[in-house]
């Protein structure tokens, strides 16, 4: 063999060598498994119950996999209760599903562990599933209206040729082509954001619509009109209260259930405000049926929370509680008496525990508040 070779200082194999043409050395640098760092893949790499290992092509089985835990955890004696692990007083929250069965499991777990120093478990339900439980049930009391909005806009985005039809036809119109959000039946936010979208280019849709409609020749088939897009724009701010509320709610990087009252505050004014609606009367009597069977009796922890914030306090929350009854026609002060009792209770058990510790008080950024909730409590 003739001309420059080069050697792999970790496998000792010669390679020929020239200024062009090294593709061949990079390669073997990549695949040589005397190198450092290197990790030879033909080897087993997952976790198995057989004591062999072939390179095959392999499936995932929940089920298999489910019995070989249950059998590690049974056969070595693995710890399967939180008495067994000396955490019972460690436990802050335990999150589950939104299932009915957790009801039940809930129930059981209260009866087994009673918290040491007294006080008390709080099952908290989602509160954004429970506004989303609250508006599907609405949108099933619906008007015709919306509805044909809905197939309209679905219409127009399902079919690539047409929708580029509707495209040419918002350019000749001067307006910015814009492929509109479709619903999803599992997130209602899908449906205000689709109307929301829609709404700037009411015009532009009834006249392409309308037109294709002539031209196809479907005359069973209702145009779009005026009062169509009236009820969908009263519909639109009817649900931007409940939007605002998801929002707000879903936050990760503050405090949530301080805020779970002045939403509710909110929602029960715009159910107040639009339970003559000619348009969403149906709808509103609906909604507010499914929000009391979760909020007529609040949950303590978010009344809690409420009072210790220092521009609330106690009185700040009855004024909110009586707001919230009068919009719903709930009574509240047998609550706000057993609110008062189970503050003072905590209260003792806090001090009991930490009357001696100096705690630095933290400053927090003045807001302004611009919420129903909050100009209830300047009066």
């Amino acid at each position: 063999m003739f001309g420059p070779r080069a050697k792999c200082k970790f496998c000792h194999k010669d390679y020929a060598t020239s200024t062009k043409r090294t593709g061949h050395l990079r390669r073997h640098m990549y695949k040589c498994m005397s190198a450092d760092g290197q990790v030879d893949t033909t080897t087993q790499t997952q976790l198995q119950r057989h004591p062999y290992g072939s390179v095959t092509s392999w499936q995932f089985d929940a089920m298999h996999a489910r019995g070989c835990l249950a059998r590690y955890i049974s056969q070595t004696d693995q710890p399967i209760s939180i008495e067994t692990y000396e955490i019972t007083h460690r436990i802050l929250s335990i999150t589950l599903d939104n299932a009915s069965a957790d009801t039940s499991s809930i129930a059981l777990f209260v009866a087994k562990n009673i918290p040491q120093d007294g006080g008390y478990f709080f099952h908290q339900r989602c509160a954004c599933h429970i506004i989303n439980l609250v508006v599907q049930t609405g949108l099933k009391q619906v008007s015709d209206q919306i509805d044909r909005i809905r197939d309209v806009i679905s219409w127009i985005c399902s079919f690539n040729p047409r929708f580029s039809e509707f495209k040419r036809y918002c350019k000749l119109n001067g307006l910015k082509p814009q492929r509109f959000q479709t619903d999803m039946p599992v997130r209602w936010n899908s449906i205000y954001l689709m109307l929301e979208n829609c709404l700037e280019y009411d015009t532009t849709i009834t006249y392409f619509y309308n037109m294709k409609l002539t031209e196809t020749g479907h005359p069973e088939a209702k145009t779009l009109t005026t009062d169509d897009w009236y009820v969908t724009k009263i519909f639109v701010q009817f649900l931007k209260i409940f939007y605002n509320g998801t929002v707000t709610l879903s936050g990760v990087y503050y405090p949530t259930s301080s805020q779970v009252i002045h939403q509710i505050v909110e929602m029960s004014e715009v159910l107040n405000n639009y339970r003559e609606d000619e348009h969403l009367g149906a709808a509103v009597v609906a909604m507010e049926t499914k929000l009391k069977k979760y909020w007529a009796n609040i949950p303590l922890l978010y009344t809690l929370s409420v009072i210790v914030d220092p521009r609330v306090k106690l009185s700040g929350l009855e004024a909110l509680l009586e707001f919230i009854g009068i919009n719903l026609s709930i009574d509240y002060s047998e609550q706000i008496t057993d609110i008062r009792t189970k503050l003072f209770e905590i209260f003792h058990i806090y001090e009991s525990r930490f009357g001696n510790i100096d705690i630095p008080q933290s400053t927090q950024p003045e807001t302004e508040p611009k919420q129903t909730s909050w100009s209830l409590l300047k009066r």
